[in-house]
């Protein structure tokens, strides 16, 4: 299912149904309706000629006339020419921000902008929200949104403050800042007042944002820009500018420093404020028990805000206002961790979460987007309660999908009034690779007239058209096998869930072309194995001149990441992508009004750079390796089926090293980077799936070359 956390990555379903549960095709289908039209190109008319006009007359202002007489002489000295004005902002430097993010910022031709690099997640911080992240280069960027140690380098970041403040002086305030910080974050000068900006500033020792792994070794200054309250943090709040860099290279970076904050300019953000680089606008606040209206721009996501308690409960239902639109909805925590997504996979109703726990106190974000990029409006419903409010029972409606957290050792029970001979279609569906769960079905008599348990852990529990013996309430019960509880999603729905018009094409292999005929409102899906880095072309072309095709990209998630529908009839359509990730890949094709006819499919690649084969490696063995700036070296083992292996990757100076493990039919499995540079990177206990010849691929982070050593140890077995 869209969005699902239960989805199996890489493996092909063995049935059309079991391909639409796991992918969610049935809704691909119906979303490839509403697959735009290019507008057309109009030619832009031929200004006319411009005519002859006469030279214009310079007027100079409070220009002094020519004098009738010779002026009488006197002693005073003329007096001195004014200077022209002049700004400490060079004239090459870049614009960056605007009223879409409320305030912005001029910084030297060669920095960055990375901002559009940062998810909605990234954008959440103890501080603020992240409106800005600028970086002096492509190493300080790459690195510092890796969560990286840098020893060089520096970074700007501007943030709407989401904490409110006692006084209106931003002196005061922003001491009230600096004292909620940790006690690591040291002072290095007094608090000086910015009456221009009606700010303050300070220069700290430390990383208040946590954006750096080893944040000690910096020093950042903090410019608060305090904004009139308006009632509400978002989005006339306050605005705070993070200038940092390392502390050894403090005084290179300060006198720039100064010149950035001379160009820092608020902007009226109107009644919301954009974050990830534009791509999310932060719409407001929500209070418990409030209910929004939002209103999704094309391809666009909403972000919303509420405080809660540690250990409360938050429920959030969500309405979409169009029978079309597939809702998604993503809670985010106050330390910018995902915590739940909600999709069901069903266009035109309700996805909601119920009584799902807060572990932490403090602010906490909402995302909204439309699992297809279509524009459209919703409602938004937040209710936050101390206890659940949902005990061992509660009610689901005919179109509703919802998000439920069973306990341990509990079960749930949903309640539906249903008439006798309706058929209706139920899908219970676990937010977790591990739990096993079980559907029962009740008659309003209380006998139990469906028991479902088919799948394995993962696989979710289908009822599809059964028809209903009486009227009256009926429930459903919902448990897991090793009563060890768990999320879980939860559809109602009238009629058959049955796949519509789907048909598996076939695979697909790079440098393959393939001929096929879409039979009337067919959609068509060809499935290839492809890699991280490698850059694929598809080519679709139409062998009758009436068919107007389109192509959408699956990633091994079942999340688009490209379409082709830029021509009309008879023309083919070309889609290119760079591949983020190993994995099975789909490519959708369909006729755009359904209709039949032949088509020809082409499918090519550059594949990623192959990486420099460095030799054998035994078991117990420590090897060492050298490797050349911008390249990768694989290392490959023989192993056996369950054994369990530690791996040790050990730079020779202060690279930062990475590497990855990949099983005998070229996938990737396994990739880890988690020590900082001049660390040995380390991971035990990882079990081997097949027997034949492993990889280790080594790679160094920014692409430097390196010395390292390597070995990989077998655990013994008991």
């Amino acid at each position: 299912m869209a969005g699902s956390g239960s989805r199996i990555i890489g493996k092909r379903p063995s049935s059309p149904e079991q391909l639409w549960r796991r992918i969610g095709l049935i809704l691909l289908i119906a979303g490839f309706a509403a697959a735009c039209r290019p507008a057309a190109i109009e030619e832009t008319p031929t200004p006319p000629p411009t005519p002859n006009t006469p030279e214009p007359t310079v007027v100079i202002p409070n220009a002094v006339p020519t004098p009738t007489r010779a002026p009488e002489q006197t002693n005073t000295p003329p007096p001195r020419p004014t200077p022209a004005p002049t700004s400490i902002i060079p004239a090459n430097w870049q614009d960056v921000g605007g009223a879409s993010t409320g305030v912005s910022l001029s910084i030297p031709p060669e920095w960055l902008d990375v901002s559009t690099r940062l998810a909605t997640a990234d954008a959440a911080n103890p501080l603020g929200l992240v409106l800005l992240l600028l970086t002096d280069s492509e190493r300080s960027g790459s690195g510092l949104l890796a969560g990286k140690s840098l020893t060089d380098g520096a970074f700007v970041m501007g943030l709407r403050v989401t904490q409110s403040f006692a006084s209106d002086d931003p002196a005061v305030a922003l001491q009230q800042l600096v004292d909620s910080l940790a006690a690591n974050n040291r002072l290095r000068s007094s608090l000086t007042a910015v009456p221009d900006l009606n700010a303050a500033v300070v220069d700290m020792s430390g990383d208040p944002a946590h954006f750096l792994a080893n944040g000690d070794d910096w020093i950042t200054r903090l410019l608060l820009i305090l904004q009139p309250p308006n009632g509400s943090s978002l989005p006339g709040g306050s605005l705070l500018f993070l200038f940092s860099a390392p502390a050894g290279q403090w005084a290179n970076f300060a006198p720039l420093f100064d010149q950035m904050m001379a160009g820092v300019a608020p902007q009226q953000s109107g009644t919301a404020v954009a974050i990830s680089g534009g791509a999310a606008q932060v719409s407001g606040e929500l209070s418990a028990d409030a209910m929004v209206g939002g209103n999704l721009a094309e391809n666009g996501r909403e972000v919303w805000l509420f405080t809660a308690a540690a250990n409360q409960f938050v429920t959030l239902n969500i309405s979409p206002n169009a029978p079309t639109l597939d809702l998604t909805l993503t809670i985010i925590g106050p330390d910018g961790r995902a915590l739940a997504q909600v999709d069901n996979g069903f266009a035109g109703v309700d996805e909601r979460l119920v009584d799902f726990p807060l572990a932490q106190g403090g602010r906490y974000l909402i995302e909204v987007a439309e699992y297809f990029g279509q524009a459209g409006r919703y409602d938004l419903t937040l209710q936050i309660s101390d206890e659940p409010t949902l005990a061992e029972t509660g009610q689901i409606q005919f179109g509703q999908s919802l998000w439920g957290q069973l306990p341990p050792n509990t079960r749930h029970y949903w309640t539906f009034a249903g008439a006798a001979g309706q058929p209706i279609s139920i899908v219970l569906e676990p937010a977790q690779e591990r739990m096993d769960v079980i559907l029962d079905l009740y008659s309003p008599d209380g006998e139990r007239i469906v028991a479902l348990d088919e799948g394995f852990s993962g696989d979710a529990e289908v009822i599809s058209g059964f028809a209903l013996p009486i009227s009256g309430v009926y429930t459903i019960r919902v448990w897991v096998f090793d009563h060890n509880g768990g999320p879980y999603t939860l559809s109602l729905d009238e009629g058959e869930e049955v796949t519509l018009n789907f048909y598996d094409a076939g695979d697909l292999a790079y440098g393959e072309t393939r001929q096929e005929t879409l039979q009337p409102g067919e959609v068509h899906a060809w499935f290839f194995d492809g890699r991280r880095l490698d850059q694929i072309t598809l080519s679709v072309t139409p062998l009758d001149a009436s068919l107007d095709l389109d192509v959408w990209l699956l990633d091994p998630a079942i999340i688009r990441i490209a379409a082709a529908d830029n021509f009309t009839a008879g023309e083919t359509e070309v889609l290119t992508a760079d591949l983020t990730q190993d994995g099975q890949f789909v490519a959708l094709v369909r006729e755009f009004e359904g209709v039949a006819g032949d088509y020809q499919i082409e499918l090519t690649a550059v594949p990623a750079a192959a990486p420099i084969e460095a030799g054998r490696l035994r078991y117990g063995d420590e090897m060492s390796g050298s490797l050349p700036e911008g390249k990768t070296a694989v290392w490959r083992f023989f192993g056996n089926v369950d054994d369990v292996i530690d791996i040790f990757l050990t730079p020779d100076g202060e690279a930062d090293l990475i590497f990855w493990l990949i099983n005998p039919q070229g996938i990737r499995v396994l990739e880890w980077d988690q020590s900082q540079a001049g660390e040995a990177e380390t991971i035990g206990g990882v079990t081997l799936t097949a027997d034949g010849f492993w990889g280790i691929v080594v790679k160094e982070f920014y692409g430097a070359a390196s010395d390292y050593a390597l070995l990989a140890r077998r655990t013994p077995r008991q």
